[in-house]
């Protein structure tokens, strides 16, 4: 409880804990997450926790804003691209949060990072699960992509993302929010 991702699965491969695949009620109880919510707990086909919560990213936009500007809300990354060329004529913003590692001793990877890795059918580790595939050719590309929204095309490195969408004042149009605990 309270820990971190990277603790069950260290201890797992120390034999310091249960595979709780093991349990003849696994299957019912690991139901009711997502398949992805229990890949940090995986460990040579075992199972050693299971998730607190879950998270995952949203899409928050003003639709008054969207109507203003003749814009429909994104649903693919080029949608996003257009949308930021639009936004940006206008002196607003489009905003994709960097997570605060400073009190996360976990350092857990960047979720936009992760979304378009993953989405390109990229991934953390090798096959074998035995050293990073951050080396590909996939996950730089992605890394690439992820840095350019902050590089090219100037992207807020932190917002007060309430207030900033509640106004509308402090030219935010469109905005991304940090990952929603379900």
């Amino acid at each position: 409880m309270q820990m971190g991702e990277d603790i069950p699965v260290n201890y797992a491969m120390r034999n310091a804990t249960a595979d709780l695949s093991q349990f003849p009620d696994f299957e019912e109880i690991s139901g009711r997450f997502r398949e992805s919510g229990l890949t940090p707990y995986r460990y040579n086909d075992g199972v050693y926790a299971l998730p607190e919560q879950q998270h995952f990213p949203m899409l928050f936009y003003r639709k008054d804003i969207l109507n203003e500007l003749g814009l429909e809300p994104p649903k693919t990354w080029q949608d996003v691209y257009n949308a930021i060329a639009v936004l940006q004529k206008h002196n607003m913003e489009f905003y994709l949060p960097i997570e605060d590692t400073l009190n996360n001793a976990n350092l857990v990877p960047n979720s936009t990072f992760a979304m378009l890795l993953y989405q390109n059918d990229g991934t953390f580790y090798t096959e074998d699960q035995k050293k990073s595939a951050l080396d590909s050719e996939i996950s730089m590309d992605a890394f690439k992509r992820w840095t350019q929204f902050y590089t090219n095309y100037k992207f807020p490195l932190k917002a007060d993302f309430p207030n900033r969408f509640r106004t509308g004042k402090c030219r935010s149009g469109l905005l991304i929010t940090p990952r929603i605990t379900c």
